[in-house]
């Protein structure tokens, strides 16, 4: 479940994270909060992979 304290919190990290250079990746997600977070507009800013490895991999 996701609530809009858990998102405001999410948003934050992504800021922080792109604000440094960093980066925010998700993975392994249920399709629900997959879907939740796509509706929210926040993979504009954070990115998904499928796997933890190919996630790993989009650091290189």
């Amino acid at each position: 479940m996701v609530n809009s304290i858990g998102i405001s919190f999410l948003i934050e990290v992504i800021e922080k994270l792109n604000e440094d250079g960093g980066k925010l990746v998700f993975t392994n997600l249920e399709s629900a909060i997959d879907k939740t977070l796509t509706i929210m507009g926040l993979f504009n800013y954070a990115e998904k992979e499928s796997t933890v490895d190919s996630a790993v991999k989009s650091f290189d």
